[in-house]
C-alpha cells in the first residue's frame, strides 16, 4: 500500500461517520467490503455493480465540489454521477 493509500486508511479508520461501516464489513453486513485494507460499498448504478470507496468526512466536501464541477462542465454529455461511485457513510 503506497503513502496515500495508507493515509485514506488511517482517515477511514479515525472518522466516527463510518464506525458503523467498518462494524458491518466485519459482520460482512451492510454490503460492506474491505479491498487492499480499504473500506467499500458494494451497490448497483443503473443495474450495474459497482464498489464505492467509503470517504471519510475530511475528503467529501473537496471530491463533492470537484464532482459538482466536473457534471457542470460536461452538462451536454451523459456523464455518471461521481457521488455514485462513493459511500459517504449514510447508512
Amino acid at each position: 500500500m503506497n503513502d496515500d493509500a495508507s493515509k485514506l486508511l488511517d482517515e477511514q479508520q479515525q472518522d466516527a461517520s463510518l464506525a458503523d461501516c467498518w462494524n458491518m464489513a466485519r459482520q460482512g453486513k451492510g454490503n460492506f467490503v474491505l479491498s487492499q485494507g480499504l473500506l467499500y460499498r458494494k451497490d448497483k448504478v443503473e443495474g450495474q455493480p459497482v464498489c464505492q470507496l467509503c470517504v471519510p468526512m475530511t475528503r467529501r466536501e473537496p471530491i463533492l465540489k470537484l464532482a459538482r464541477c466536473t457534471a457542470a462542465i460536461l452538462v451536454n454529455t451523459r456523464l455518471a454521477s461521481v457521488s455514485n461511485c462513493l459511500f459517504t457513510g449514510q447508512v
